[in-house]
């Protein structure tokens, strides 16, 4: 008999430890997971700041994108504290915020010309505007510091699209193609005008609808076709409605 009790009270505590190494084990493959995704972030988050050209992205912007690197950081510095890159990636962060936040003055873009890095541009900074809807809705921003992020990534945006449009119309009147000239520049100009708040762009569409009525005042038999012309730029343009979800799908399980 007291065999047999011992016999079963020694299963019982070798079921209960066999339970406490998987449940380790399993938060410990849970741990590994959430480290390499939030590490994947914080690369795209770095990328961000450092790997597109000086003058395209807004210190603005800048500065929310290390704000969200520096949260990402102070995350993988509790899961592994005794990880010196993640401690120097935090204070790197932390300095460059001060450094963008001190930057005033008048903000002027520059363009693209690289398609493969306006593309990068458009699928990063596309699921920024869909992070920044996340913040707001957790109020971990403000809804008018949400309004001007969304307003700036816009404009960023379309800025790459209009880059995007540069080459066809210089290829265009290059091959004497003028009727495909003036699409081009219409759908340009066109999409300006849908985004010209507090007139950012008068100067831009001015010059645009200079050059159109120059080129069909040379060719005026291509005035009305330009015009009748389907719209072939659409594929070119920001969907913000339909960009990529990624980043929602694996957007921080850890913004408790």
């Amino acid at each position: 008999m007291v065999t047999t009790l011992i016999v079963g009270s020694s299963l019982v505590v070798l079921i209960a430890v066999g339970v406490l190494i998987q449940t380790m084990d399993d938060r410990e493959r849970e741990n590994r997971q959430r480290e390499a995704a939030l590490n994947a972030r914080a690369s795209s988050f770095d990328y961000m700041l450092n790997g597109f050209p000086p003058g395209l992205v807004h210190p603005r912007l800048k500065g929310l994108v290390c704000h969200c690197l520096i949260d990402v950081s102070s995350q993988l510095n509790k899961i592994a504290p005794q990880n010196q890159n993640y401690r120097d990636n935090l204070a790197t962060a932390q300095q460059q915020l001060t450094e963008f936040s001190g930057k005033t003055g008048k903000f002027v873009g520059i363009s693209l010309s690289n398609k493969a890095q306006i593309k990068e541009v458009q699928k990063m900074f596309s699921s920024l505007h869909n992070f920044v809807a996340k913040l707001t809705a957790s109020q971990r921003i403000k809804a008018e510091e949400a309004n001007l992020y969304r307003k700036l990534i816009q404009r960023l945006l379309l800025q790459t699209t209009l880059d995007e449009l540069i080459d066809p119309i210089a290829e265009a009147l290059n091959q004497g193609n003028i009727a495909l000239a003036i699409h081009y520049l219409q759908a340009s100009k066109g999409k300006m005008e849908q985004e010209n708040e507090h007139g950012f762009y008068n100067d831009r569409i001015s010059r645009h609808k200079r050059q159109i009525e120059e080129l069909m005042q040379q060719n005026p038999l291509l005035g009305p076709a330009a015009r009748s012309n389907p719209d072939k730029t659409d594929q070119i343009r920001p969907r913000l409605s339909n960009t990529d979800d990624s980043w929602k799908k694996k957007s921080y399980d850890d913004q408790q």
